[in-house]
């Protein structure tokens, strides 16, 4: 038996979690990203966390998998588009909190893809096509992440 795991984290994400290694890639998709067809593109596992938002997600994948060290802002999020560069979005100062409590570098440990760039299987394929990526998608639309692991 497991002890001190985040009862959010099913295991499903667990194994997924278990078997990422330098370079893997997983990304936190609100319910308006097209999570089964980029996983389908991509050869990537998809797996749904519907009824979870995203900030209790990634709290709860950074306690038990550590960030990348070796890349400079192992956290993406999307940028904004020039037509909502005035947009506040609260969520995302919540999301660089979360990753502060984790990370030493806090908020210069995130990044930003631009819009196109962030959508489609491209951003899953950077760098050797593997068949360990991973797609986790929650349902409520707060935002999309990508994290990038660091094995032990």
């Amino acid at each position: 038996m497991l002890k001190n795991i985040p009862p959010i984290l099913s295991p499903e994400l667990l194994k997924v979690l278990c078997e990422m290694g330098h370079g893997d890639r997983i990304c936190i998709g609100d319910g308006n990203y097209p999570g089964a067809s980029t996983a389908r593109e991509a050869n990537a596992v998809f797996i749904r966390a519907d009824g979870h938002g995203i900030p209790e997600l990634l709290d709860a994948i950074l306690q038990v998998i550590p960030l990348d060290a070796y890349v400079e802002t192992p956290v993406m999020r999307m940028e904004k588009m020039d037509c909502d560069k005035d947009l506040p979005i609260p969520v995302w100062d919540e999301y660089e909190k979360i990753v502060a409590k984790y990370d030493g570098r806090g908020g210069k440990a995130m990044g930003a893809y631009e819009r196109f760039e962030f959508y489609g299987p491209d951003l899953l394929l950077r760098g050797p096509v593997r068949r360990d990526q991973r797609v986790c998608q929650p349902d409520p639309a707060e935002g999309r992440y990508q994290v990038t692991n660091r094995a032990i």
